[in-house]
């Protein structure tokens, strides 16, 4: 297969999802540089997490059902949340952009989907026919996963949550994550296919997420003329009396 056409395939998955991500942060939409360069940063992020999970194969992971459990939760999950989160502290968190609790969730997503997108080229590159599960389960559960860290990570900027709830939600994240991973290696076509509805449960979670952080946005009450931030539960513009959605 042409490499131009296998890099098209690995990425446009992560830039349909980025779309669809991005497009959910309408109060305060974050500029597309920064989107563009937390993608990249994910992208980067991959490399030290392959060198953690090949180094740790040959260091603890047994042979085996339980090699497989080892290297789902504690190698994968744990290596590639981490590396996705660390993208976004190192990179956005601290920015003036990333002003919102739904921002966290719009940097996560970026985040893991450039990670998703380098490794679709990696295993597309090997077996193209690969892309068509890649495109819908795994790229998809990359940006599920990271819901679990970046939400706390925007509700902690936004001085809303103590710190150590992004520790829970990194836990968490690497857990679902080894757990997907478990399923879907499994071997087993029974326990493969619950990768299906877990990813459901994820999508609905981080639906009622995105709606929270929404709910809680400063920027929900901007007007739409002349760009006021006005008072929470305001009606009409303080500043030029323009009606305001809410």
């Amino acid at each position: 297969m042409n490499f131009f056409l296998i890099i098209i395939l690995a990425f446009a998955p992560g830039a349909f999802w980025l779309w669809f991500f991005a497009r959910k942060d309408r109060y305060d939409p974050e500029p597309k540089k920064r989107i563009a360069q937390t993608f990249f940063a994910g992208l980067l992020a991959v490399f030290p997490a392959a060198i953690l999970e090949l180094g740790g194969e040959k260091l603890i992971v047994p042979g085996g059902h339980w090699g497989l459990i080892v290297d789902s939760f504690l190698l994968i999950g744990v290596s590639e949340e981490l590396f996705k989160f660390l993208a976004v502290y190192l990179w956005a968190y601290r920015k003036s952009d990333f002003n919102e609790v739904m921002d966290g969730i719009t940097y996560a997503a970026s985040s893991s989907l450039g990670f998703a997108s380098l490794e679709n080229l990696f295993y597309t590159y090997q077996m193209p026919s690969i892309i068509i599960s890649r495109a819908l389960f795994s790229t998809l559960g990359h940006v599920l996963f990271s819901m679990f860290w970046g939400y706390p990570l925007g509700l902690v900027k936004m001085r809303m949550k103590k710190g150590r709830i992004i520790l829970w939600g990194l836990l968490l994240s690497a857990f679902l994550h080894g757990l997907y991973d478990v399923l879907l290696f499994s071997e087993n076509l029974c326990l493969a296919v619950l990768v299906i509805p877990l990813l459901v449960a994820l999508y609905l979670i981080a639906g009622r997420r995105i709606k929270r952080s929404l709910a809680s946005s400063a920027f929900r009450w901007r007007c739409p003329k002349c760009g006021f931030v006005n008072g929470e539960g305001s009606t009409y513009c303080a500043n030029c009396g323009e009606r305001i959605e809410g």
